[in-house]
């Protein structure tokens, strides 16, 4: 800056003349500024922080998110309501409440709030079925099942709202709606109390209430609809199957409750009787065996003689069960020309299918042949005709090694190690990650010994942390 002194009009004391030196190519340019321009008699104020412009006043924000949080909180309790019955009325509660979860978060910038864990393995396996996809046989077919990528974030948003307020201020507001409108009434007495449960019990709540009227559903149909759907209970869904994985995980949630918190009751041990009937109904020996290991696993660490007591009596029935049932419960038949017992039909097919799935992962070994590619390929393996028939490799390591190959196996099984760890570690007392703790490998690897010496012996989980 060029500065030269003048003197001012009447009773203005002398400014100094600016001049700014600006380049313009191979020439300077002298630019004069007016000292009114820079000098002012009020004291310079100081610099503010600009905000972003916000188009909301305080009072409209809060009413935003009000309305917004009860259509999340209705559309994840109708969410819960339909899981039982009908996968389309699920996915329809689920996009009711899942976009005004994120609009909300969106609108109050508290993103930064939400807790994602196991996005890294979960991203792992997308990108896993991403490169099976653009690697398959028939990319078209494979590329059908990229929809189901979205899945992880059901799990975060149900992670999530298991973990904030929004349900008991949600449902405080409807009991004061309904206290305003009639003080003696006996409804908002019943929904004033549901504010004092946590999320989690609330959530168990609605769940367990709908499988157990749907498990109902399955009593109905093996005993009086016999005619009509056959000996196996298809529930609501019109599938053996799912209806079998529901009340499969819906009956081990119930027990896992009624088992490790003090909130027992007897409307639990109704609803899971409920449920296990309508399980029992399906004639599905996976899904008897995959809740009869989750019950035994919870009862180990619980209680080891009951545990133990239970291993006895299922044994005691299973030998005790007549010679055609138990043939059926296990899969064999005998042959009395040679003495011999041998796999029946359904168990044949099943091993047949386990053949032809390892003999296409031989051929497919690191990204697998792509999603639902076994019709696809069914004629280049003539010897297997099997594969015509089923669809599914009736095993889920198997069809993981078939459609995703190696790498989809390893990032799969990814998931299921880091959850497992996790939730040890967080009941064994530590409320922190060795990564955030900062402590290197040799944490790392205390963690894991600490992993895996709980899946091999989970009596120890009371008496061992790796902290």
């Amino acid at each position: 800056m060029v500065s030269k002194t003048k003197q001012a009009g009447k009773g203005i004391p002398p400014q100094p003349l600016q001049f700014q030196l600006i380049p313009y190519g191979n020439c300077v340019i002298f630019v004069r500024i007016h000292p009114a321009r820079f000098i002012s008699s009020e004291p310079p104020t100081p610099a503010r922080v600009r905000k972003a412009p916000s188009s909301l006043s305080p009072d409209s924000m809060a009413r935003s998110t009000d309305i917004l949080d009860r259509i999340h909180i209705a559309g994840f309790f109708l969410f819960l309501l339909f899981s039982p019955f009908s996968i389309s009325l699920a996915t329809i509660a689920l996009f009711i409440g899942f976009p005004a979860w994120a609009l909300r978060h969106i609108l109050s910038q508290s993103w930064n709030e939400m807790r994602f864990p196991l996005a890294v393995p979960f991203l792992l396996f997308i990108a896993a079925s991403t490169i099976a996809i653009f690697t398959a046989h028939a990319p078209a077919v494979s590329a059908v099942q990229a929809k189901k990528f979205g899945e992880p974030l059901i799990v975060f948003w149900t992670l999530n709202t298991l973990l904030s307020t929004a349900p008991q201020r949600v449902i405080a507001d409807l009991a004061s709606w309904l206290r305003s409108r009639n003080a003696e009434s006996r409804l908002a007495t019943r929904v004033s109390k549901w504010v004092s449960l946590d999320t989690p019990a609330l959530c168990v709540a609605v769940l367990g209430l709908a499988a157990a009227v749907s498990g109902l559903i399955g009593f109905y149909q093996h005993f009086v609809a016999i005619d009509v759907y056959g000996p196996r209970a298809r529930g609501p869904f019109g599938s053996v199957n799912t209806y079998a994985q529901m009340m499969m995980l819906s009956g081990l949630l119930l027990a896992s409750r009624g088992l490790f918190f003090k909130d027992r009751s007897v409307a639990v041990g109704v609803a899971l009787v409920c449920i296990a009937g309508g399980l029992v109904w399906t004639l599905s020996r996976g899904a008897w065996m995959g809740f009869l290991i989750g019950l035994g696993f919870l009862l180990f660490i619980r209680n080891r003689r009951i545990f133990f007591g239970l291993v006895g009596a299922t044994v005691v029935v299973v030998a005790l069960l007549p010679g055609p049932m138990q043939r059926s419960l296990l899969n064999y038949e005998l042959d009395a020309e040679r003495n011999l017992f041998l796999f029946d039909q359904s168990m044949q097919d099943r091993v047949n299918i386990w053949r032809a799935s390892v003999e296409i992962f031989q051929d497919h070994p690191l990204t697998g042949c792509g999603f639902r590619c076994s019709v696809e390929i069914a004629d280049q393996y003539p010897h297997h005709p099997i594969l015509k028939r089923f669809r599914a490799a009736h095993s889920n390591v198997l069809q993981l090694m078939v459609e995703t190959g190696a790498i989809g196996l390893v990032a799969w099984l990814g998931i299921w190690f880091f959850i497992s760890g996790m939730r040890f570690r967080d009941s064994a007392g530590c409320g922190r990650t060795p990564l955030q703790d900062g402590r290197g490998w040799e944490e790392w690897r205390r963690y894991w010994r600490f992993t895996l010496t709980v899946w091999w012996n989970p009596t120890s989980l009371t008496r061992k942390s790796p902290c």
